[in-house]
């Protein structure tokens, strides 16, 4: 059970970090194209964090299903 809450945990956390990320955008003071243009440079940013940190995530959680079917097969 231990390991269940700590992969929720995981995903917890995660979750609030890429939910504060999205918080970080400003409205922009124009409308249109032209506004997108000027934020291409944080939207590409925010994108290539949000891959990262979600790859991460699924390592970790990769890592912990691994771990519990190698604990589970070796534990005889």
């Amino acid at each position: 059970m231990e390991k269940e809450r700590f992969l929720a945990f995981t995903d917890a956390i995660i979750a609030i970090i890429a939910t504060i990320m999205v918080l970080e955008f400003k409205t922009p003071d124009k409308s249109g194209w032209p506004a997108l243009a000027e934020l291409t440079i944080l939207l590409l940013a925010y994108a290539l964090s949000f891959f990262m940190i979600m790859t991460v995530g699924i390592i970790i959680i990769n890592f912990i299903v691994t771990l519990k079917i190698l604990l589970l097969e070796y534990s005889y």
